[in-house]
């Protein structure tokens, strides 16, 4: 089994990125909102600033990405990996985000059907 984790940085893809894997048979799995450093350390510096542009543009000025947490079979992470990249375009490109996995040696509560 594999952790596959992925950071989506643009969020208006989300949906399409979850139906891709859908369709490639890659279910179940965990999103949360995230932030990254570079755009947290920036939030800060111009809190006051940027909290008045917020305010009139709404949750569109601050950058949003979101975090997806999926444990799958080995066989599953290249399909999960092609189906992703068939929305967002190739990770390598810069500002689509990132991927990676980590082995898991232990896992239990994971029901899918034989």
């Amino acid at each position: 089994m594999e952790l596959l984790v992925l950071v989506l940085n643009d969020s208006n893809k989300l949906e399409d990125v979850l139906e891709s894997l859908n369709t490639n048979g890659v279910t179940g799995g965990t999103v949360i909102d995230s932030t990254g450093m570079q755009t947290a350390l920036h939030d800060e510096e111009t809190a006051v600033f940027a909290g008045a542009i917020r305010s009139f543009f709404g949750s569109a000025s601050r950058s949003k990405s979101h975090t997806i947490f999926m444990v799958l079979n080995k066989e599953q992470v290249s399909v999960a990996i092609s189906a992703i990249e068939a929305v967002t375009g190739d990770l390598n490109n810069e500002n689509v985000g990132i991927i990676f996995s980590i082995p898991v040696d232990f896992v239990k509560g994971i029901h899918r059907e034989p």
